[in-house]
């Protein structure tokens, strides 16, 4: 062939062509020979069906680079084939189901780097014939003459993935039964007949005792638990994507507490200002600030948050993105809702074995809730807790004014769509003069329930949970991160050059936080991500209820605009609503030292035309953004701008140490979780350990606010007069702990959300 062809195509090529065309023209004869088209075309035309196939397949493709180009011609040969093909052999329970499986690992694999913005800017954007490429590496793969995907798979590349996830199981104590996140169910075992069969039960086996009889690593003391038979009994009835929150990451959020992988005080410094400028001879030049993330909730560019790097931590490691992608991959970890039955006890010994409890993973509780399913924890969780900024007073002439003066109003909830087997939200609750649970109201039975009535506890369940969602989803990611702390960082940084005053002021307050705005968005915002999973809602609900809660943010009004009503101002006054008494002294000192920075910053000329003209760009930015939610701030003023900060201030320091306080009311079975079943009196236990693991991811402790950041104030011919305003700022805080601890001793439940000496810098 060679010496016929001279110097042409040689042999071998031709020879694999050749092999190719016969075994898809017979591959293919064999599937469809029973058909009666396939038999009407070989009868009447005496063409071998698999020919025409093959023929017509090929013509489908030179149609398609013609008209749509060469990535859907990728797409269109690498994924129809291979499903038709895997949709054979799981018909005929061949053992080619294996290979296939392997090719899809490596095809969902590829469309997971592929959704990495990063690599589609540097790799696939910038890789000549990238498409094709990638349409002959997945060719290879399924090829039947080449099997590269068996070849893959022969390296054990799965098994380090799985490793990663799995490989760290907890330890079974002497006596007590062994649950193994390796060991498929029996029926999930391999089946057959004769001595292949057999063979392959007893290499797993064999296979899954030599791990077990490993000697264990110097570092694997670190992520390995004991568990009671109880907690391996619960854990052997969750899911995949369950048992990976609760099993990986509590050691991970305790290692990083411990080695302060959040920060110290001592790391603010001028490196800590210049992200976003570049320092020349003739002072600071303005750059392209790198974005490492956009966050798009639904469509539309009213919901669309870039992020940028972190100007102190940098930006997000692949590594760490490529995790929170791989556990949201449907193949691996598919939405599965679990119900089970087990005892509040029971789950508080199953956190104290994982790590995850309060003072472990989790932070330790400010709030001592030793329940919240009586109707008195249900009213201190919202006079005296964190649902505080829901009570709302009803008018005078409200037709529901009767069952008492005050309410929590879900109903907006009401409309969203749940997935099978959860019951819709939307609860409205009523409150009398002596903040005493009167009533609650169930939008979606349209039934006014009572104390004493059949449906009570069902009533207060819907209620904790529907508080649970709004609260950790809306409040607390979408208001705090995205709204308000997200918007700010970016304006600061677009805006203000490192050396401008209003910088340096709002650096301590934004520290780390573009950094973990990226972490939270990408595990909770996309669909099948920890809030996906968690609450009851269809991933459509779950967009538009945080395109509502976009829509309607208010987070820049001035505080104390926030709690309207006579009767709310009035209980405040007296030490019965602490989040208004204590929230408007918090806010009270902020402005003050706000109004101290801004003053000595003009009368010391640091705040002169360059830096004022920066400031107003600064804060036009805000106000663009705000055009998108329900509340614009003014006009810019330096009295406007003075509000815009303050509020800012009070937003990421006091008022997320309350939205944010998931250990509070999410710590117990007894608690709250996000989402209810038809008829349920407790908590759902999937539900609960996601927010379990929620607020242990989101516990990482950044620098306590009463610091005195030495490395920064006053450094690198910063200004002296730094140091002085912000001692006075800590001298007002010191004071607030004196006066707050005073009041708290005096109230029928402590209140601590605006407690400084516990509040973090950002």
């Amino acid at each position: 062939a060679k010496h016929s062809m001279g110097s042409g195509v040689d042999a071998s090529f031709l020879d694999v062509l050749l092999t190719t065309w016969s075994f898809l023209v017979e591959t293919i004869d064999e599937e469809i020979q029973n058909h009666p088209a396939a038999q009407y075309v070989k009868q009447s035309a005496g063409i071998r069906p698999g020919a025409l196939v093959v023929i017509g397949s090929l013509v489908i493709v030179m149609c398609s680079i013609a008209l749509y180009g060469q990535e859907f011609v990728t797409e269109l040969v690498c994924f129809v084939y291979p499903a038709v093909m895997t949709t054979l052999r799981m018909e005929r329970s061949s053992m080619d189901v294996v290979f296939w499986m392997s090719y899809w690992l490596i095809y969902n694999f590829i469309d997971l780097l592929e959704s990495i913005e990063q690599y589609h800017i540097y790799i696939e954007e910038k890789t000549p014939l990238y498409f094709w490429f990638k349409l002959a590496f997945l060719v290879w793969c399924f090829s039947p003459i080449t099997k590269g995907a068996s070849k893959i798979a022969n390296l054990q590349v799965m098994e380090v993935v799985g490793d990663f996830f799995f490989k760290s199981k907890p330890t079974t104590p002497r006596g007590a039964a062994r649950f193994d996140f390796n060991e498929p169910p029996v029926r999930d075992r391999p089946k057959g007949s004769g001595a292949l069969a057999e063979a392959e039960v007893r290499n797993a086996r064999n296979s899954r005792d030599n791990r077990h009889n490993e000697k264990p690593r110097k570092d694997s003391a670190k992520s390995d638990f004991k568990l009671s038979k109880e907690s391996l009994d619960i854990c052997s009835k969750l899911d995949k994507y369950t048992l990976i929150l609760i099993n990986k990451f509590p050691a991970k959020v305790i290692e990083a507490n411990h080695n302060k992988k959040g920060g110290v005080h001592t790391d603010l410094s001028k490196a800590s200002t210049t992200h976003g400028w570049k320092e020349t001879k003739k002072g600071w030049v303005k750059k392209k600030a790198k974005v490492q993330a956009i966050i798009k909730i639904g469509k539309g560019d009213s919901f669309k948050f870039p992020i940028l790097e972190d100007a102190h931590f940098g930006k997000t490691k692949f590594s760490e993105r490529l995790i929170r992608k791989l556990i949201r991959f449907e193949t691996l970890f598919p939405l599965q809702d679990t119900y089970i039955d087990v005892s509040p006890a029971a789950v508080d010994k199953l956190l104290v074995d994982l790590k995850l409890a309060p003072g472990m993973a989790m932070p330790r509780a400010r709030h001592d809730f030793a329940e919240m399913e009586s109707n008195s924890s249900m009213s201190r969780l919202f006079f005296y807790g964190p649902g505080a900024p829901f009570v709302k007073e009803l008018a005078s002439d409200d037709p529901n004014i009767h069952l008492g003066p005050f309410v929590v109003d879900f109903a907006e909830d009401a409309k969203r769509s749940v997935r099978l087997g959860f019951r819709e939200y939307g609860a409205r609750v009523h409150f009398s003069p002596k903040q005493e649970l009167t009533a609650i109201y169930d939008y979606h039975e349209r039934e006014l329930v009572k104390p004493g009535d059949p449906h009570w506890e069902h009533a207060k369940c819907l209620v904790r949970n529907n508080f649970g969602m709004r609260m950790t989803f809306i409040n607390h990611l979408i208001h705090t991160h995205l709204c308000c702390a997200n918007t700010t960082v970016n304006a600061m940084i677009n805006n203000l050059s490192p050396d401008n005053p209003i910088r340096r002021l709002l650096t301590v307050f934004t520290f780390r936080t573009s950094y973990i705005n990226s972490a939270a968005a990408e595990s909770l915002t996309p669909e099948l991500s920890m809030s996906h999973r968690c609450s009851a809602l269809t991933y459509a609900s779950l967009v538009g209820a945080m395109q509502e809660g976009i829509q309607d943010c208010q987070i820049f009004r001035p505080f104390p605009q926030w709690v309207e009503g006579k009767e709310l101002i009035k209980m405040a006054k007296v030490g019965r609503f602490p989040f208004l008494e204590d929230g408007l002294n918090y806010y009270n000192t902020i402005r003050k030292f706000v109004q101290a920075w801004i003053q000595t910053s003009v009368d010391t000329n640091y705040l002169d035309d360059r830096n004022l003209a920066q400031l107003r760009d600064f804060y036009y930015e805000i106000k663009t953004k705000c055009l998108d939610f329900s509340y614009q701030p003014p006009h810019f003023s330096l009295d406007a701008a003075q509000d815009l900060i303050t509020q800012f201030i009070f937003n990421v320091t006091g008022y997320h140490e309350l939205v944010g306080s998931l250990v509070d009311f999410a710590c117990s079975l007894r608690h709250c979780s996000a989402r209810c079943r038809p008829g349920a009196t407790t908590n759902d236990l999937q539900s609960f350990l996601m927010c379990a693991a929620v607020a242990a991811l989101t516990s990482i402790r950044t620098p306590p606010l009463m610091s005195d950041f030495p490395n920064f104030f006053a450094k690198d011919g910063a200004p002296e007069w730094e140091i002085k305003v912000w001692a006075a700022f800590q001298k007002d805080l010191g004071e607030l702990v004196v006066l707050n601890k005073k009041k708290n001793a005096s109230r029928p439940h402590p209140f601590r959300y605006f407690q400084p000496d516990q509040l973090e810098c950002s």
